[in-house]
């Protein structure tokens, strides 16, 4: 990979110290117990509804973090200074934006939370952001990558993840490399700021790399089917389908497709495809589904960059990151949970950076803070919109994801046409 004291109301969730001695091990470190009142960072997550998937997989990584930063001292203003713990303080926002922007609010202004980690998706953190401003509550948006978040207005809103616009560019230029190149492209997307972000982006690179938009259509958020919307793809005659949204949505488009079934030469199912379930769910229609990604596993990762000023965190490489992860949950992470991981990572090293505890401060660390961690770079510029961290994309090939793009990451060669 290129160096690109609070006590939790009733029915809260805190997270507390179940596997420290695991994690001890796992970093090699001695424990350096923390002390002082701690830092609550609140956590509106996904726990049901849609989104519960990733949403849980996040919460498990945050509680790695806290785990893995008070065996190591805390958050600490220097690098030899007295540390404060973490505690994590989390609520399940149902996958609803409503509840997960009164869940931001309630642990903002009555729980006192110092940081904040937003809820999982652009348009929820898109509502919680103007909270943030408002109360001055520095957000981590480890779930969300609408450019819009970023385009004015929003001063406390952290970028973990590479924007929407640029999700698809690693997988274009890699398909310009293959024989016969596809020309004609055909765009599927669900209704919401996420989507429209990726496809705004795909349409504004596609001519620059002999592409052409032969089929563009916009479905409902909650579909029940989407085989008229294949239909009239279809119909365009694509060499590539786009389809642009969430895991729910992607994985009825792809059942919809293996059922026609769609003959395009390449299917990409956007970030959905890169969920640790979706081959699980799909079974054999989810072989040879194309995805991007913002970080997986098998990305090349040298042990040398541990000793880099700029590394933060566990010296792990991206293999040993999830094993450690699989090795507390018995479940793969996916790219979500390791950016959750990452936001911390960035507070923990912005704090330092400032000496202070103070948001202001923070932020503009944060802004200053060039980072390498097992996620790869961590680079915002004044805005907060990310803009170190590079994509991947990725080809479920027999049952496992392999990296396709860029070349310098490819794990093996795209599978061009499918089969």
């Amino acid at each position: 990979m290129t160096s690109r004291g609070r006590v939790a109301r009733v029915g809260w969730v805190v997270v507390g110290a179940g596997i420290a001695g695991m994690l001890l091990a796992c970093s090699g470190l001695r424990s350096n117990a923390p002390f002082g009142a701690p830092v609550v960072i609140g956590f509106p997550v996904s726990l049901t509804g849609r989104f519960a998937p990733i949403g849980q997989g996040a919460l498990n990584a945050a509680r790695l973090f806290e785990q893995w930063v008070n065996s190591t001292g805390g958050l600490r203003l220097t690098p030899d200074g007295g540390g404060r713990p973490v505690q994590i303080l989390s609520a399940d926002d149902q996958s609803n934006t409503t509840v997960a922007t009164q869940l931001f609010e309630r642990m903002v202004t009555v729980d006192r939370a110092d940081f904040m980690f937003a809820g999982y998706s652009s348009g929820t953190t898109l509502a919680q952001a103007p909270l943030a401003e408002q109360h001055g509550a520095l957000t981590f948006a480890w779930g969300a990558s609408a450019d819009e978040i970023w385009g004015g207005g929003n001063h406390f809103v952290v970028g973990v993840i590479t924007p929407a616009s640029q999700y698809n560019l690693a997988l274009l230029d890699a398909l310009t490399t293959v024989d016969p190149r596809p020309q004609r492209l055909a765009l599927l997307y669900q209704d919401d700021s996420f989507a429209r972000a990726v496809v705004q982006g795909t349409v504004a690179a596609a001519p620059a790399r002999g592409m052409q938009i032969v089929y563009q259509a916009q479905y409902p958020t909650t579909p029940t089917d989407l085989t008229p919307f294949l239909q009239a793809a279809q119909a365009a005659n694509p060499d590539a389908l786009f389809v642009e949204g969430h895991l729910a949505d992607a994985e009825l488009t792809a059942q919809n497709a293996a059922a026609l079934p769609f003959n395009a030469p390449l299917m990409s199912y956007g970030s959905a495809a890169a969920t640790a379930t979706w081959i699980s769910d799909l079974g054999a229609a989810a072989n040879h589904t194309v995805a991007t990604s913002q970080w997986e596993p098998n990305l090349a990762l040298s042990p040398a960059l541990f000793d880099d000023p700029r590394w933060q965190g566990p010296r792990f490489t991206p293999q040993q990151w999830r094993d450690w992860y699989f090795a507390a949950y018995d479940t793969e992470p996916d790219f979500r949970a390791m950016a959750a991981f990452a936001g911390g990572l960035a507070l923990r090293a912005a704090i330092e950076r400032a000496g202070s505890f103070g948001p202001t401060a923070v932020r503009q660390a944060l802004v200053n803070l060039d980072m390498l961690s097992s996620w790869g770079e961590f680079d915002i510029d004044a805005t907060l919109r990310q803009t170190g961290h590079g994509m991947v994309a990725i080809q479920w090939q027999n049952g496992a994801k392999q990296i396709i793009a860029p070349p310098g990451e490819a794990t093996a060669p795209i599978v061009f046409p499918r089969p």
